[in-house]
């Protein structure tokens, strides 16, 4: 009995380290056109999975963004240096990066470079595919994101400015080289000068 419990012991506990999985997300996120954007790639708890190298690819939809690559800076991976990162195939990215530092803790593994090229309300499926941690170990449960192209927030002016007719503009006075020198002039309309 005592041999029975040992074993199903370490098999319970080399089969789940085995199959630990790391929970990696893309959030949803917004942006107006022509606007760059940057999108993180967040991760569960790595301590004690020995990860030291990562590979994915992520795929969007090229007429809502463009991409441009990805980031370490202020993530998990930043001691690893910059990632290395092809855009070279339309509407999908390939990221990965190693280092000889195991990574630990949540958070940020890598952050995602776009230009916003679509009309506002257009949106695109950001997929994580082919993704994986090591040889394969742990394994990565993947959910991508939805990207939103919003509207732009500005409030636009759109009163036509009429050209003056004509006006008049007085001698400085008292001179152009004193501090309190001052310029009068007249206008052929009440108006607001800008």
């Amino acid at each position: 009995m005592k041999r029975l419990i040992i074993f199903w012991c370490l098999f319970y506990g080399v089969t789940t380290a085995g199959f630990a999985q790391i929970d990696v997300t893309i959030p949803d996120t917004k942006a107006e056109k022509g606007t760059s954007v940057v999108i993180p790639v967040n991760v569960s708890d790595l301590t004690n999975q020995g990860v030291i190298s990562y590979q994915f690819v992520v795929t969007f939809d090229e007429n809502v963004l463009d991409a441009v690559g990805a980031i370490s800076e202020e993530t998990l991976t930043s001691s690893w240096g910059f990632p290395y990162v092809n855009t070279n195939v339309e509407g999908r990215m390939t990221v990965g990066g190693y280092g000889i530092q195991e990574l630990s803790g949540a958070g940020v593994l890598v952050k995602l470079q776009f230009t916003v090229v679509g009309e506002p309300g257009e949106k695109t499926d950001l997929n994580l595919l082919l993704f994986v941690f090591n040889a394969g170990d742990p394994i990565a449960d993947v959910h991508g994101g939805v990207f939103t192209v919003s509207s732009s927030n500005r409030i636009g002016v759109e009163k036509e400015m009429k050209k003056l007719r004509s006006f008049y503009l007085e001698q400085n006075y008292p001179n152009p080289f004193n501090s309190r020198t001052a310029i009068k002039y007249k206008l052929s309309e009440r108006r607001r000068v800008v």
